[in-house]
């Protein structure tokens, strides 16, 4: 089947990655999909707003409506663009994302020092070395102090009520955002389906494997 006739897959990367962080997981879908990744653009503006990210969406989507995912902060952004434009989105699926505001721990060394084991353990070493430095030369120039500041302020408790075809997919082991956001996810807002995915971490770029399984599942129910 030509790539045109084929459905879109945008993705929305992570704060402070592109596309080349998640090109194990993305390339799994490659042959299904016409795979587009929604990255921010290289110049960010004195303030970050949904806006700026809303815009590296639109110039991914097509004239049909697309599959929509994102991951941690793309997760948000995801679900954010979603109930906003309705119509250009079939389905959403959201992995680990920020939902809520919550008190964030930054610890730099214990998340590297994650972030490789994973990798290493993954069968990734080599990809999970590129996509830690391309993360730190995106988070470089005061750009990590915008988008923390940005995540800080996400909050979809008005967002998630509109949603109808969303689903999000919640790592078994998470390490990042506090398990009480699905929680409180599954109580308040019955229209989103969830569900987690075994054995997995919050770093899907760096170990992919479970999470490919989990969203293949939802995009072929």
């Amino acid at each position: 089947m030509p790539a045109t006739e084929r459905s879109r897959f945008v993705f929305v990367p992570g704060l402070g990655a592109d596309g080349s962080v998640y090109k194990p997981f993305l390339d799994a879908f490659r042959s299904d999909y016409d795979v587009r990744s929604a990255d921010s653009a290289p110049r960010f503006p004195e303030r970050l707003s949904w806006n700026f990210f809303f815009s590296s969406i639109d110039r991914q989507v097509g004239t049909r409506p697309v599959t929509l995912v994102g991951h941690s902060m793309g997760g948000a952004i995801a679900l954010k663009y979603a109930a906003s434009h309705p119509e250009r989105v079939a389905q959403v699926i959201a992995i680990a994302p920020v939902l809520f505001p919550f008190k964030r721990e930054r610890h730099r060394f214990r998340e590297s020092a994650w972030n490789a084991f994973i990798a290493t353990v993954s069968g990734h070493m080599l990809h999970g070395a590129r996509a830690l430095r391309t993360t730190r030369r995106c988070l470089s120039e005061g750009r990590a102090r915008k988008l923390f500041a940005f995540t800080d302020t996400i909050d979809l408790a008005r967002d998630l009520p509109k949603l109808r075809q969303a689903v999000i997919l919640f790592p078994e082991h998470e390490e990042v955002v506090p398990k009480a956001q699905l929680e409180r996810v599954r109580k308040e807002f019955p229209n989103i389906r969830t569900a987690y995915i075994p054995g997995s971490h919050h770093h899907v770029a760096l170990a992919p494997k479970w999470v490919i399984t989990a969203v293949r599942k939802e995009l072929d129910a």
